[in-house]
């Protein structure tokens, strides 16, 4: 019982550490499709 929730507690950590890395992973792919739909070919 006890290592889970220590093992929960790690990976909320590092999924905190990581959340600025995916954020600035996950913008410029937001904003090509956007641009993508909205000048891209229409198919």
């Amino acid at each position: 019982m006890n290592i889970d929730s220590k093992k929960h507690e790690e990976d909320q950590r590092i999924a905190k550490e990581m959340l600025p890395f995916f954020l600035y992973a996950v913008i410029p792919v937001l904003i090509i499709v956007f641009m993508a739909l909205k000048w891209g070919p229409s198919y």
